[in-house]
């Protein structure tokens, strides 16, 4: 049940403010109330979702001062990720790093390109850099920031010229990074999360 929303969150389905359908997901998943209420609760824990009385669960909306202040983390976060991975990265990783930033470069010179696809490409190149940075303490941190701006990300990738300006950004952190340019990995990751 928690990846189900988690999925329908990633997707779009459920943006800041929505409603969460309990009976829905109880149907779905055949289960009683009480998995998917714990459920619930779990990500209410993690900040993804809040609860008033008589209107049920919902995503938790973040106000301007709070996505601000969150994003701020999140690009230190993901600038750490850069300056790792800067480091660490192996010729197996350079390689799928490389596919990825082409991928995100080609697809954006295509003209009836969809920009809301390109989310998942985008995300394959941070996951790679996440496995190549090599610390699973850091990746939890980001995983938690990152699920609360779900859906300020996905909009960026709407934004007009947001996926080309991504892919640019993707193509300077990858040369940063190959290089082995650790503080620019950094810098430059911060600045594109920004």
């Amino acid at each position: 049940v928690k990846q189900d929303i988690l999925d329908q969150l990633r997707n779009g389905v459920l943006l800041p403010g929505d409603v969460i359908d309990e009976v829905g997901l109880r149907t779905r998943h055949g289960l009683s109330v009480t998995p998917v209420r714990e459920a619930i609760s779990y990500l209410e824990a993690l900040g993804l979702v809040e609860r008033k009385k008589r209107c049920g669960a919902r995503v938790k909306d973040l106000d301007f001062e709070n996505l601000i202040g969150m994003v701020e983390v999140h690009a230190e976060l993901e600038g750490a990720v850069a300056f790792q991975a800067a480091r660490r990265i192996n010729k197996k990783q350079e390689i799928r790093l490389k596919a990825a930033t082409e991928a995100c470069e080609q697809y954006v010179k295509t003209p009836e390109s969809s920009p809301s696809n390109y989310y998942n490409l985008n995300l394959e190149f941070h996951l790679t850099l996440h496995d190549a940075a090599g610390n699973s303490s850091l990746i939890e941190f980001i995983n938690l920031s990152g699920n609360r701006l779900l859906a300020y990300v996905r909009a960026r990738h709407l934004m007009r010229d947001g996926n080309h300006r991504s892919a640019k950004e993707h193509r300077v952190l990858y040369d940063s990074i190959i290089d082995g340019n650790a503080k620019a990995a950094r810098k430059n990751m911060s600045e594109h999360i920004m």
